[in-house]
């Protein structure tokens, strides 16, 4: 039975782990500028409901934006706190480690504190 959607739509672990690994199979589609943002999300919605996950355009870009925040505040913490909360750390790891703009915002060597 497909998961419908609502208007606060809810995306299980499974609906969640297939939108982050579309998003990453997309990802040069995103990057470049051939292809408008609005259709690679109704793209990635046509995707998941073909696997059942009934989805629009919209809700899968704001569940994918609220992803991204997570991660960013995570890594932006770096005290495993919020890392341990986010349950999809690895996977978003493996997608946005790399991007350049994701960075701690300050690193503390030898565990020397800045003076305040």
């Amino acid at each position: 039975m497909p998961k419908l959607s609502s208007k606060g739509a809810f995306f299980d672990d499974a609906a969640t782990i297939c939108l982050i690994n579309l998003r990453i199979e997309m990802d040069q589609k995103f990057d470049s500028s051939q292809f408008r943002n609005n259709a690679l999300w109704d793209e990635i919605s046509e995707c998941m409901n073909k696997k059942n996950f009934m989805f629009n355009g919209d809700e899968c870009k704001a569940k994918m934006l609220n992803l991204m925040d997570l991660y960013k505040e995570a890594k932006e913490n770096s005290t495993g706190n919020v890392v341990k909360e986010l349950d999809y750390f690895d996977l978003m790891e493996s997608f946005m480690g790399n991007w350049g703009n994701v960075q701690p915002e300050c690193q503390f060597s030898f565990g020397i504190m800045p003076p305040d």
